[in-house]
């Protein structure tokens, strides 16, 4: 009813009382339906007013769609864990399975859903120098040229041109090849990826039963792990092989993938750096006119910007090592990055948001300066 209310949580030092604030229509997934707002209101141990990030906050329910708008219940009152991944507090409703209404679940076949004409451009580092092994960058354009669907997998046909840069050991020079060839590429179904986003895999590994909760925000996916330990479900913190990811993107495949640890300076990294699908296309294309890249070239790139957590340096043809130096807006040395291989990874985690200035040294010479935003 109008106006009813009840504890939606009680501690003894934070109550949060819900009352439904409106009742009328609205439009949820293309269809009139009726929804009541339930508001928050945050008190604490004597039932005074508590300033509160959820005093205000609003829950949406529907009447054919359930919550419409809702909180994450994971972080009421507060969080308990600090995550270092992206976790949102409040949900909106944006789609159904049944019916399918408004956003679908994004399933293997829809990330390869390539058609002839398509074009892809990729660059691929890998390096091992401090381990004594290779290093490598690979620049390669994949063009698909023919499509054949089958019942559990697609087909396809591809010219691939690549301009590979080999280096034997860490005083061996670049070796740069040319290469261009056709083959296929056959995409297989992927159950594990097809799942719904929150939906709990539940494995046996010996005596110990754990279930791992899938899900993916903007491409990138995450994993945690909850054990069943004294008859109680427990949520630890748990990183496991955090080095490696991968990210995928609708119609374009794997966009981004890593491998190894940036920390020891062995890792390897692939990214998409553009496409092209019909009338759209996306980033800087790449030129492989046989052995084009000049050797001993300089360049330096950073980014993304703004950024929120992961920065890339890209840094090749210099004799000696650069330093990568961030300094906040009063000019101060917030952080001091060795840049040991081409493309370096920085971890901005502990900064705040707001805006940073940044320079590359080399032999105690500047060569690049810039600015960028941290995100919160």
């Amino acid at each position: 009813m109008l106006n009813e209310s009840w504890n939606l949580f009680r501690r003894p030092d934070i109550t949060i009382v819900a009352t439904v604030t409106k009742w009328d229509t609205a439009t949820v997934m293309t269809v009139v339906d009726s929804v009541k707002t339930i508001t928050l209101k945050v008190y604490d141990m004597s039932m005074s007013p508590l300033p509160h990030r959820l005093d205000g906050a609003t829950i949406a329910l529907s009447k054919n769609y359930g919550l419409t708008k809702t909180l994450n219940f994971h972080s009421v009152p507060e969080l308990k864990y600090t995550s270092a991944d992206y976790e949102t507090d409040k949900l909106n409703l944006v789609g159904i399975t049944n019916p399918e209404l408004g956003v679908q679940n994004v399933k293997w076949f829809d990330v390869f859903d390539f058609q002839e004409g398509d074009e892809f451009h990729y660059v691929d580092w890998d390096s091992y120098l401090m381990f004594g092994g290779s290093a490598s960058e690979r620049k390669y354009i994949i063009k698909i040229l023919k499509r054949e669907n089958f019942t559990d997998s697609i087909r396809y046909t591809v010219d691939t041109e690549s301009l590979l840069k080999y280096k034997q050991n860490v005083s061996s020079d670049y070796v740069t090849t040319y290469n261009r060839y056709q083959g296929t590429n056959v995409v297989y179904e992927n159950h594990e990826f097809d799942r719904e986003p929150g939906t709990l895999v539940f494995n046996e590994d010996s005596t110990v039963l754990y279930a791992t909760s899938n899900f993916g925000f903007n491409g990138w996916g995450q994993t945690e792990t909850y054990y069943n330990e004294n008859n109680c479900w427990k949520k630890p913190r748990i990183i496991d092989d955090a080095c490696n990811f991968s990210t995928f993107a609708r119609g374009r495949g794997e966009i981004l993938s890593s491998a190894g640890c940036w920390s020891d300076q062995a890792y390897s990294e692939s990214r998409q750096v553009y496409y092209r699908k019909g009338t759209e296309s996306w980033g800087v294309p790449l030129v492989l006119t046989g052995i084009r890249d000049v050797e001993g070239q300089q360049a330096v790139d950073v980014y993304p910007n703004p950024v929120s957590d992961d920065l890339f340096v890209y840094v090749t043809g210099f004799s000696k090592s650069c330093t990568f130096e961030l300094l906040d807006a009063q000019g101060r040395l917030v952080q001091q990055t060795s840049l040991n291989v081409q493309n370096n990874h920085l971890n901005l985690h502990g900064l705040n948001s707001g805006l940073y200035f940044y320079r590359i040294m080399s032999d105690n010479e500047q060569i690049k300066t810039g600015r960028i935003i941290k995100k919160g």
